[in-house]
């Protein structure tokens, strides 16, 4: 028996593809010598239009993609050469084989468009069906817009799940609610493996002795305008990825700061491992700055939209969301709690995968 793992995979985003190489590692030794373990090389047609080379948009932004794409391309290439290093891809599969979709946002509608295969229509009921922490990103699923007809695509496909489990608590009500089942909570796949597992992954970046490390995937002013503030009281330069234009607007904070446009998942762990502080208001950046014992300055992505995974993180593990006020010392993390808390949600998503491939 092999299993096949579907998710966003082949998205240009260092959570998605760090999930399903997390997931597939972990499966792979829970597996043993019963079966290999697959990512189903399918990638939705809208979530592929998520990650142009070039945005159409004003001269000034025309003119700033077009510096930054030999930039591009290159970080591009790093992510494709860490999935063909770190998993195994196909897209054939065997009468016996079991499928687990999961992780970050493969039943969000808006970047899904309500596609049947992630919701495993292409396979027969039964064992050979099954999630893993799936999420529904922010609660659209709970939007009275959603259509009727796809709350009951929802219900027709997954009540025919052998094994079902969600990132989110809001997602474990709603699906519950709708499916009349007890939704189980589980782990985000990049919180299953330690520190010493994921930074064998890094590549070395050249970085300064000591710096912020700043992940934004969206504009954020007034994240910038703490990180800024927050550079200058410590006096640490701010390496950053995030979407800017042709200034870096860290530059007089301290000059040392810049941006990196080139990096790959391997690239970002060692960004994260290395760093003193991390500012951003991305649910994966918050976490693995979290498992690395970092000083963590998180915001909400704005005032009117929040993300519940990032939310139950921040209770979780009784974490803080950063003030207007930056700090001017760096308070250290609560490491033993951390590693508490770990250790007993890792324990029951394992015990999960192991009765998932055990039944």
């Amino acid at each position: 028996m092999n299993i096949h793992l579907l998710a966003f995979h082949r998205a240009l985003h260092f959570g998605a593809v760090l999930q399903v190489t997390a997931l597939s590692h972990v499966l792979s030794r829970l597996l043993g010598s019963r079966g290999q373990v697959f990512v189903y090389d399918y990638q939705n047609p809208h979530e592929a239009a998520q990650y142009p080379l070039f945005r159409p948009g004003s001269l000034r932004e025309t003119l700033s993609q077009a510096i930054q794409l030999p930039a591009a391309c290159l970080q591009r290439a790093r992510f494709h050469q860490f999935l063909r290093d770190h998993v195994a891809l196909s897209t054939h599969f065997g009468p016996e084989d079991r499928f687990i979709v999961g992780g970050d946002q493969v039943w969000n509608p808006s970047i899904s468009q309500y596609d049947p295969t992630f919701l495993l229509q292409f396979l027969p009921d039964g064992p050979r069906k099954n999630a893993y922490a799936a999420s529904l990103g922010s609660d659209h699923f709970g939007s009275p817009r959603l259509p009727l007809s796809v709350r009951q695509d929802f219900y027709f496909y997954l009540r025919h799940f052998a094994h079902l489990s969600v990132r989110e608590k809001s997602a474990a009500l709603l699906l519950g609610d709708l499916l009349q089942r007890e939704i189980p909570v589980h782990l985000d796949p990049n919180a299953l493996l330690s520190f010493d597992e994921w930074t064998s992954f890094a590549k070395p970046v050249s970085t300064p002795s000591e710096y912020i490390f700043y992940y934004a995937v969206k504009p954020h002013p007034e994240m910038s305008a703490f990180a800024k503030k927050l550079s200058q009281n410590l006096g640490l330069p701010i390496l950053a990825i995030a979407p800017h234009g042709l200034r870096n607007p860290f530059k007089k904070a301290h000059p040392q700061s810049r941006f990196i446009h080139t990096a790959g998942p391997a690239e970002w762990l060692s960004l994260m491992q290395h760093a003193q502080a991390v500012v951003t208001h991305s649910f994966h950046g918050a976490l693995f700055a979290t498992q690395f014992k970092k000083s963590v300055f998180i915001h909400q992505i704005n005032a009117l939209e929040t993300d519940p995974a990032l939310v139950q993180l921040i209770e979780r593990f009784d974490l803080h969301e950063a003030s207007d006020q930056a700090p001017s010392k760096l308070m250290p993390a609560e490491a033993n709690a951390i590693d508490q808390i770990l250790a007993q949600e890792r324990s029951l998503s394992l015990e999960y995968l192991r009765q998932l491939i055990d039944s």
